[in-house]
């Protein structure tokens, strides 16, 4: 017996390997519901991730504040513009903390040379 499989194709070209439940697509790659919040997701608001998983946006992007992964299928979105801006911002940050150890370091360095001078 030749089992249908879903016909759609994830991040990387390759496909979907569950099974196709109704026009050629299996129920994750179907379904109206959004996973984050388990509320259906009309047509307006969606995202579509490159694996072609839907969700609501507003769910989507509070899911990209702690992952990269999609909630479903765990592909990465590294190429989505969110997670794009998301990396940018975290590396800016990080920058800025260095900075930050850098000039607090210097302040210490400083306050410990006064503090071994004679008055």
């Amino acid at each position: 017996m030749n089992v249908q499989r879903c016909s759609s194709v994830t991040v990387g070209g390759t496909k979907c390997k569950n099974a196709a439940v109704q026009e050629g697509k299996c129920s994750a790659h179907l379904s109206k519901t959004c996973v984050v919040c388990l509320e259906e997701i009309s047509k307006g608001g969606q995202r579509r991730l490159s694996c072609k998983h839907v969700f609501h946006t507003k769910c989507i992007f509070t899911w990209f504040e702690t992952s990269d992964e999609c909630p479903l299928c765990k592909t990465e979105q590294d190429a989505d513009p969110i997670i794009i801006f998301k990396k940018h911002v975290e590396e800016n940050i990080r920058e800025k903390y260095r900075d930050a150890i850098k000039t607090l370091e210097a302040e210490v360095a400083r306050a410990q040379r006064a503090a071994r001078r004679p008055n």
